[in-house]
Parts: structure tokens; C-alpha cells; sequence
């Protein structure tokens, strides 16, 4: 398994709880829809996967490391890329300088090699022209592509990604996700947090759905939208216009 969780449990000032009794195992190479309702824990569960959320109980294990010392933590990041919908890059450096920043710091990179691969990957998103312009000169969909690319850069086994779309218009939203239905092509686990439910449901191998700060249902993509097992999903789906 890439990713296994048991029994995670978090909560905010010892009573308000945000995650219960989280179990879930996710193979190599799987792709995870996260959908939930707006407040039952979906954002909160992705961070715990990369530690930047602390958990109450229970334990995670990326590709075999548990999380539960800095020094394995900082081994597990090392396999994990996460994209934000706020993008979170340095606007005073360009495009490749973003994308280059931790191959070269943390990696130990060469500058030569780092900037061809940022120029490979530059290409994979379709932004090949905007190498040298600065974060206030792109759209929102170009930044995340641009997020995106920074990501793959450190070679992760694991992406995350958290709502990577709920800050675009659709056409900026369909360039972020046409490059993401590229990436089911390179074999990445990847774990998606996501309200675009018509592209989880082509993209996904299996969806989890968590209500009241669980996983409430988990199935195969095609099973959750075609033939939901609890009423609370069934809901849930009936509500959802986009879909």
C-alpha cells in the first residue's frame, strides 16, 4: 500500500472533533476521490497525510514510513506532492524559478539539469512561452498549472490535491483539469479533494465520501455514482447540480 491509515482520530481543543475513527488503505498508483459536504473533515484529512495537520490518535504510513517523528516526516514529504487552491508560490521569483527552487535547495540539483526538466514539465502543462514571466503575470489556471509543475518536479510517488479548481472560472478550471487527466498516465497515486464530481467520476479508481467527520462510504468511482450504499450519499449526490 502507498497510503494506510488506522484509526485516525483528530479533534480541536479536545472536544470539537474534525476526524473520527479514519481508516482507509490506497495502493500504489490509485487514484482517490475525496467528496463530502462543505465542514466534514475532507481538507483536514489530505494535510494529515503530509503532517501539516497533527492527529490526535492512529497512525499514517506513506509508502511504508509512519509518521510519527520529524525525521520520517521529512522522509514521507519527500514522496508526497501537495497542490492548495490558493497556489502558494513566490511571486517575486518567474515561473522556473518556482519550479526550480527545491530541486536545486533541497535536492541538490544542478541549475543546468533542474532548469531542462522545468522546461520538460513546462511543456507537459502547455506553458512552454511563460518560463520568465512572474505569478502576477498568469491566470489563475496557469498558476496552478504552474503549482502543479513545481510538485512533479521533486519526482513525488503521491500527489495531493486539495480543491485545486474551487478558485478558477471554467475555462481556467478545464485547462487544471485536463493536465491532472494527463497525469493518470504516469502511474502517481494521487488523493483529490474535489467538487468537480463529473471529473472524479471519469478520473477516479475509488471514491470516499465522509459525512459527519468520517468515511461514511468508500467504492469504486463507478458503484458511488451509479448505485450509492447509504441514504446519506444518495443525498448528498441528489444535491449536487454540477453533477
Amino acid at each position: 500500500m502507498m497510503i494506510q491509515v488506522e484509526n485516525l482520530n483528530k479533534s480541536y481543543n479536545k472536544n470539537i472533533c474534525v476526524l473520527k475513527n479514519i481508516n482507509i488503505n490506497i495502493k500504489k498508483g490509485e487514484i482517490v476521490g475525496i467528496v463530502g459536504s462543505s465542514g466534514c473533515g475532507k481538507s483536514t484529512f489530505l494535510k494529515t497525510l503530509n503532517a501539516l495537520e497533527p492527529i490526535n490518535s492512529g497512525s499514517i504510513y506513506i509508502d511504508g514510513i509512519k509518521l510519527d517523528s520529524k525525521k520520517n516526516i521529512r522522509e514521507a514529504r519527500k514522496k508526497i506532492g501537495i497542490v492548495f487552491q490558493g497556489y502558494n508560490l513566490f511571486e517575486n521569483y518567474t515561473v522556473i524559478e518556482n519550479i526550480t527552487l527545491a530541486p536545486i535547495k533541497v535536492k541538490k540539483m544542478n541549475k543546468e539539469d533542474a532548469y531542462n526538466k522545468a522546461r520538460k514539465l513546462l511543456k507537459k502543462i502547455d506553458l512552454m512561452d511563460r518560463e520568465d514571466f512572474y505569478p502576477h503575470q498568469l491566470s489563475g489556471g496557469q498558476k496552478q498549472r504552474v503549482a502543479i509543475a513545481r510538485c512533479l518536479a521533486m519526482e513525488p510517488l503521491v500527489l495531493l490535491f486539495d480543491e485545486p479548481t474551487s478558485a478558477l472560472d471554467p475555462q481556467m478550471t478545464l485547462e487544471v483539469l485536463n493536465v491532472m487527466r494527463e497525469l493518470k498516465h504516469d502511474g502517481l497515486t494521487m488523493v483529490i479533494v474535489s467538487h468537480e464530481l463529473r471529473f472524479l467520476s471519469e478520473i477516479a479508481d475509488k471514491i470516499v465520501f465522509m459525512y459527519n467527520n468520517t468515511i461514511w462510504e468508500e467504492s469504486s468511482s463507478y458503484d458511488f455514482f451509479n448505485n450509492p450504499k447509504t441514504n446519506e450519499a444518495s443525498e448528498f449526490l441528489s444535491h449536487v447540480k454540477s453533477f
